[in-house]
């Protein structure tokens, strides 16, 4: 672990344990009530609205609650940044009536909340691949000593195959994790959303007209601060041998961002997954997303068997694509799709299990159970 890290990890540590709880303690004197009505939507990877929270946004809105936005990279914030806003974030949480989450976010397992305060973590992945949490062994810092997500009042999920899984990486029980969908997922199922994005893409790309269009989106290795690629050399091999037939797109993780000789890719991942025409990723949650789209999967993990022995996978039976772990076998996939001999049909089951629950209403299930636990 590099030092940089350990201590951002401490200063953490010291303003979870003693700053923070003192600040809501304060709050709540100031507040004695709980506003129903307000919604807090926070996130600590993001300086603006994600698109995980922004239909469900957009729905709160719409059904007459006060939301409030509490965005700030902490990885990219000086310590005296990220400690203002975490502050900040204590005041509006003792008073709000509910919190929504789409990642880890350290200030709100601070201290003991208020009762009335429900936070829902609507988690930003579809399905259960990888493992993480507290099942992986770089996602929760050893000097953590608290519930990471003691503070949990729900957790959304794609299907209810994910429901175990959940409930072990966040060590909560299986009755507080929900198969309500995943609120981004909803405007895959529009046809004029999809259209846009193929049109967006056409004139961001013209280089990719008469092409097919395929996408590597990998996960990161290691651990989030400190990630690391895979796969890079043969795949920018394998670009350069199908350049006349294939438009590639690297669409790298969000903690690999600014990779050495990987262009920045400027359109979203949802903006994107309606575009390609072919997915390569690997332990990527993405493969649950693009399997909505009925479209080929091929998996390539060169080390297969260190991330098995580093992070693992959760059970999860019939893989949606063959994996490959060589640059050849790769390029032998691809034949295959040109030969016709690759059928995406066998993605159709994989996805009603592992995406059951996303049917383009998630996002209204999400804001009724927010309206019925007030």
């Amino acid at each position: 672990m590099k030092i940089k890290f350990y201590i951002r990890q401490v200063i953490k540590m010291i303003t979870r344990q003693i700053v923070l709880p003192v600040v809501y303690g304060f709050a709540c004197l100031r507040h004695p009530e709980v506003d129903s009505h307000l919604v807090i939507l926070a996130d600590a990877h993001h300086e603006s609205l994600p698109d995980s929270m922004a239909a469900v946004k957009e729905e709160l809105l719409h059904r007459g609650y006060t939301v409030k936005e509490r965005f700030c990279d902490f990885q990219k914030s000086s310590p005296y940044a990220a400690t203002r806003e975490m502050i900040q974030f204590m005041d509006d949480y003792s008073q709000a009536g509910c919190v929504l989450l789409c990642d880890y976010y350290l200030p709100v397992t601070a201290c003991r909340k208020r009762k009335e305060t429900k936070v829902i973590q609507l988690w930003h992945a579809c399905g259960a691949y990888k493992k993480f949490g507290y099942d992986a062994k770089d996602d929760i810092p050893g000097c953590f000593s608290s519930h990471m997500f003691g503070n949990l009042d729900l957790v959304t999920v794609s299907g209810k195959v994910c429901i175990p899984h959940y409930a072990s990486a966040f060590h909560i029980p299986e009755e507080m994790v929900a198969a309500l969908g995943v609120s981004r997922t909803d405007k895959y199922f529009s046809e004029s959303y999809r259209e846009s994005c193929r049109q967006k893409f056409r004139e961001i790309y013209p280089e990719s007209k008469g092409k097919r269009v395929v996408v590597w989106a990998p996960t990161f290795r290691g651990n989030a601060a400190d990630a690391d690629l895979v796969g890079l050399e043969e795949i920018l091999k394998l670009k350069e041998q199908r350049k006349d037939k294939d438009f590639f797109l690297i669409k790298l993780h969000p903690h690999m961002k600014g990779t050495a000789s990987v262009p920045a890719c400027i359109l979203s991942t949802e903006e994107l997954l309606p575009a390609a025409d072919v997915l390569i990723s690997d332990f990527s949650s993405i493969i649950f997303e693009f399997s909505l789209f009925q479209k080929p999967i091929l998996l390539f993990a060169p080390d297969a068997d260190s991330y098995m022995d580093r992070r693992g996978t959760y059970e999860i039976g019939k893989l949606p694509g063959p994996m490959a772990a060589s640059a050849e076998e790769l390029a032998s996939l691809f034949q295959a799709i040109d030969d016709g001999a690759e059928d995406p049909q066998h993605v159709f089951p994989y996805c009603r299990i592992q995406m059951e629950a996303c049917d383009g209403h998630a996002t209204e299930r999400i804001a009724r159970y927010l309206e019925m636990s007030r």
